[in-house]
């Protein structure tokens, strides 16, 4: 063998060396592309996975909580029913219990003329509790002369009324309706209890 031929089968064995290298190189490059993108694609599947599982929670806590809310409504409102009833049966039972309506009528001033006959006079009226309390503010009246009438009226309902609980009607009534005095008509006297209110003796407490 030549000279010459030594030489070419060396050159073509560097080339197919060189060769084999850079195939070798970019063979392991694309697999580090390819490992690099495969393990990205798998991060971004695994963060979709975790989000929809979040996504997923989240809409069960959310179902949760519009049940609840349900409940906590269904329940303010049985409350609210409750804490009604419970006002009603004890208004009813404090109505029951009130069997009288006691008041205390203060003389202040006697006017006399010079042969001593009353002319007017001034009287203070006060509701009191049966415990002696005083139930509301003072009313003062001036009435001519010094003989005081004081007009009641007692309202009685039906047992019907009682037997079921009615908060207005059952319990029988006394209203002090009006003050006047023997030179002054009744139709003229001053009224007691507010037209149109409860009597204080008849409210819850009073």
């Amino acid at each position: 063998m030549g000279v010459m031929e030594q030489v070419k089968t060396i050159n073509s064995a560097a080339r197919t060396l060189l060769l084999a290298i850079l195939v070798g190189t970019i063979g392991y490059g694309g697999y580090m592309v390819y490992r690099e993108y495969t393990k990205q694609d798998r991060l971004v599947k695994d963060k979709e996975k975790e989000i929809e599982a979040a996504r997923q929670e989240l809409e069960r806590v959310q179902a949760n909580l519009a049940a609840r809310k349900v409940e906590v409504q269904q329940l303010t409102s049985e409350v609210a029913e409750k804490a009604a009833e419970i006002e009603r049966l004890e208004t009813s039972m404090h109505l029951l219990k009130t069997d009288q309506r006691l008041a205390e009528l203060r003389v202040l001033k006697i006017v006399r003329d010079e042969l001593g006959k009353a002319k007017e006079s001034t009287l203070q009226f006060v509701e009191l509790a049966p415990t002696g309390e005083q139930l509301s503010a003072p009313k003062t009246f001036t009435l001519p002369g010094d003989i005081i009438y004081i007009d009641n009226w007692i309202v009685k309902f039906d047992d019907s009324y009682i037997e079921r609980g009615d908060i207005e009607r059952g319990t029988s009534l006394c209203l002090f309706r009006r003050i006047f005095s023997e030179q002054l008509m009744p139709r003229d006297g001053y009224s007691l209890d507010e037209v149109g209110m409860r009597p204080q003796a008849y409210a819850r407490g009073g």
